[in-house]
């Protein structure tokens, strides 16, 4: 795994970082020193190098975690991302 640093809205979509990455046998994509994932599939989660985070029973999903923002929403719910970030903000 390599650590990365990406806001919400630097790649385009979710969906294709989940294409462009190397996934696990059960899909997911993992961006985060300290992540475990246990019965979950096509998952896309990146965390902060020091967050110590566990994932279990997700299928679809992002999880993110953004300028001490977790965001968890489903993989086909993605283009709500920004309605979903101004409500935080506001």
């Amino acid at each position: 795994m390599q650590p990365a640093d990406f806001g919400w809205s630097d790649l385009g979509t979710w969906g294709s970082l989940w294409e462009k990455r190397e996934r696990c046998e059960q899909g997911n994509t993992v961006v985060g020193e300290q992540v475990h994932v246990f019965e979950s599939s096509n998952c896309i989660v990146n965390m902060p190098r020091d967050k110590k985070v566990v994932i279990q029973g997700l299928d679809d999903y992002i999880v993110v975690e953004d300028n001490e923002t977790l965001l968890i929403c489903k993989k086909e719910e993605e283009q709500r991302i920004k309605e979903f970030r101004a409500a935080v903000l506001n």
